[in-house]
């Protein structure tokens, strides 16, 4: 701590200060200061990295790219174009040289940090807000320990904590590593709608296993419920069958049941599956009532409703000799309406683009392009803003979805 706080102390007389972890030899002439020095100047750089070779002989050369983006993290190699020999990127393993008045910034605790990997995550993914210039110098050479590029589960979690994220999309690791809401301290009980925020992707996960919850009961109780309003939406426009910015379950009983679903089904959604349940009947309705499920994990509510049999455009298969329609959802087939697209464009025209939350306007996917709203809470990277209100391929959790950016 004492040498770390000299090194960001408003006496240093160098522009830049040198941070590196684990050297077991030093060559000026590999190691090229110089050089580093004024392509940093040249190209305005806050933090300019090395490659490195270990006691193996194994000589490592990563420069690598950072996306954070609907409660996601996807870091992987390359780097986005270069200047002299010098690579423009996000991050890298390598020793550092970075600039005096941005360790000024960091202070002790996070210079400390940032000498070490995978700790320099926590602070490049706060630079990298801050739009914080990072270069690698491929021939500049310095000789460390080995150490592992690669970053472990658990080295995400204060991560995942810190910077509510619940995905990670890592190229040096063999698998995605995907976090609960309780891992990730997420509250799904927060108004993210109100905010503009997409829900995170946990809280999503939630909500679509209250939903296939409620089509095992029913299906064992043989008893009807079918994809209604929105959610036929998502099943047509979105992977797994959920829209980001979703609240609610559209997918009512008959109502002629709601009897037999207050008998059947509500005791085992608490005894079995954990949920709370509130009953709430709505005479004068036909019968219809409802029910608000709490999950009481991540503190998503939402609500199941009863509706005449004939809002729901649903059954008409059966009746004309034919199987069922249903639609994937989370990866299952559950009940939808007898032609989902046609229902769909019951909507609009171009009710494939996407118009936030509920709405009951016809107008709403019509000729005028939809906006989403503008962002008014946190975490920042998951502001409904930054999306395209037309297309899908954004909203995938895999690397695919980046080639939305290009």
């Amino acid at each position: 701590k004492t040498g770390m706080n000299k090194t960001v102390s408003k006496k240093l007389a160098t522009p830049y200060v040198f941070l590196a972890k684990n050297l077991f030899d030093f060559d000026a002439e590999d190691a090229n200061f110089i050089r580093m020095v004024r392509e940093a100047k040249m190209q305005n750089a806050d933090i300019i990295s090395g490659s490195f070779v270990d006691e193996h002989g194994h000589w490592t050369n990563n420069c690598g790219h950072i996306h954070v983006s609907n409660y996601t993290l996807d870091i992987w190699d390359g780097y986005y174009k270069s200047i002299k020999g010098i690579m423009h990127c996000d991050i890298s393993s390598g020793p550092l040289l970075v600039r005096k008045e941005l360790l000024q910034e960091l202070g002790a605790e996070k210079t400390e940090k940032l000498a070490k990997w995978p700790d320099r995550l926590e602070v490049l993914l706060k630079l990298q807000r801050e739009r914080v210039r990072f270069l690698h110098c491929p021939d500049c050479m310095f000789y460390q320990t080995e150490i592992s590029s690669k970053v472990e589960r658990k080295d995400l979690m204060r991560l995942s904590r810190k910077f509510k994220l619940t995905n990670f999309n890592i190229e040096s690791m063999e698998e995605n590593v995907e976090f609960t809401c309780n891992e990730a301290n997420i509250d799904c009980h927060q108004k993210y709608g109100q905010q503009a925020l997409a829900q995170p992707p946990c809280c999503l996960t939630a909500l679509t296993r209250m939903m296939l919850a409620l089509t095992h009961e029913f299906k064992k109780n043989k008893l009807d419920l079918c994809l209604y309003c929105g959610q036929v939406l998502a099943t047509i426009k979105m992977p797994g069958g959920q829209l980001p910015w979703d609240t609610d379950v559209d997918m009512p009983s008959d109502a002629r049941m709601w009897e037999e679903v207050q008998k059947l089904v509500v005791p085992t959604l608490k005894t079995k599956y954990g949920l709370g349940v509130d009953i709430n009947l709505k005479p004068g309705e036909l019968r219809v009532g409802a029910a608000v499920l709490h999950h009481k994990k991540t503190g998503f509510s939402t609500d199941h409703y009863a509706k005449p049999i004939e809002e729901t455009a649903c059954g008409h298969q059966v009746l004309k000799g034919r199987t069922q329609t249903k639609v994937n959802l989370g990866g299952w087939w559950v009940p939808g309406p007898d032609n989902p697209g046609q229902y769909g464009r019951h909507y609009g025209d171009e009710y494939l683009k996407h118009v936030p939350h509920v709405t009951s306007s016809r107008t709403a996917y019509g000729a005028t392009q939809p906006r989403f709203p503008r962002c008014s809470g946190t975490p920042s990277h998951a502001c409904l803003e930054q999306f395209q209100t037309d297309g899908n391929i954004q909203f995938r959790k895999d690397k695919m979805k980046l080639y939305t950016l290009f």
